[in-house]
């Protein structure tokens, strides 16, 4: 389609209903020489990337924990409520749940194997996932996503605790970045930078198709693995047993 016509392309997440697809995109834009970029806003989300450099800076220490949460009432405002179809929305798992499972891979790595529990709808839908991220370490990583019927408020959270101190975003209980710290029992709310995550992913694509530098921040790569992830989520929804990450 547009790679074909020699576009650049931004696409949505999930990047694809499976991996299989999401490999034929990125075929795509090596044959076409054209950049593709999916937006998996929380790479640029402040309170996420403050995170991201805390873990990285090792400043309170190795992680021990880490646990991540995205959680919505049934999505139902598009007229013809496509996002019930899990042929066309992947469900919860691959259409919300995806920006905590690339998180996870962003933050720590993509992990050894996955263990979820979750409920499968009549069409195999997975609508509410509980899921463990193992690596070939000591370190608990946890995510939960899930659309709950009715009007059920939107939040989403995501809890670090280090060897010296827990850093906690969460909308649903304050805002910004909380981080409480071990030795001195000090709670901080450091300044977040007031950056819009949205524009600012557009802005980076732009700015790499007006440079013609590659797109790193958040590859193609990076978006079918997610989605690899997920798939492997799904299956051990679906199996009861452990699955490992393929790719």
């Amino acid at each position: 389609g547009a790679l074909k016509a020699d576009k650049h392309v931004f696409c949505e997440k999930p990047m694809a209903l499976n991996s299989r697809q999401a490999r034929r995109m990125i075929d795509a834009a090596r044959d076409a020489d054209r950049l593709l970029m999916i937006g998996h806003c929380l790479r640029f989300w402040p309170e996420y990337e403050m995170l991201k450099g805390l873990v990285d800076s090792g400043k309170y220490g190795p992680v021990s924990s880490a646990l991540f949460r995205r959680i919505s009432g049934q999505p139902s405002w598009p007229e013809d409520n496509w996002f019930a179809d899990v042929s066309r929305s992947g469900g919860c798992a691959l259409d919300m749940h995806i920006h905590d499972a690339d998180a996870v891979q962003w933050f720590f790595g993509v992990p050894q194997k996955v263990a979820a529990h979750g409920t499968v709808d009549d069409d195999g839908g997975v609508n509410q996932i509980f899921t463990s991220y193992r690596y070939d370490s000591d370190i608990v990583v946890m995510a939960e996503g899930a659309w709950l019927p009715g009007t059920y408020p939107f939040s989403m959270s995501a809890r670090i605790a280090f060897e010296s101190a827990v850093a906690e975003f969460d909308t649903a209980r304050q805002a910004g970045l909380t981080i409480y710290e071990g030795v001195s029992g000090e709670v901080q709310t450091p300044t977040v930078p007031q950056a819009d995550p949205y524009a600012g992913e557009l802005g980076y694509f732009v700015d790499c198709v007006a440079s013609g530098r590659p797109v790193e921040r958040v590859t193609a790569q990076d978006a079918a693995r997610a989605v690899a992830i997920v798939e492997a989520e799904i299956k051990s929804v679906k199996t009861g047993r452990a699955v490992k990450i393929r790719g």
